[in-house]
């Protein structure tokens, strides 16, 4: 039979456990809102700089090559 003593030590480690599952559960959590906001970033610049190679090339449609 389980005693006392020994159910009190099981709920202790119970509860650490649970408490480094929190902090790691909470670590991630903050690690995946960075990347989120990195890839939005890195979105938002692509998508500028997709538009500013836009604006210096001419399109492709205008300028036949020269065999047409």
């Amino acid at each position: 039979m389980i005693t006392e003593h020994e159910l009190i030590g099981r709920i202790d480690e119970l509860e650490i456990h649970v408490a480094h599952l929190e902090r790691t559960q909470q670590e991630l959590s903050d690690v995946m809102a960075r990347q989120w906001d990195t890839v939005t970033s890195l979105t938002k610049t692509v998508t500028a700089l997709r538009n500013m190679l836009d604006a210096l090339e001419p399109s492709h449609e205008s300028h036949k090559p020269p065999h047409y």
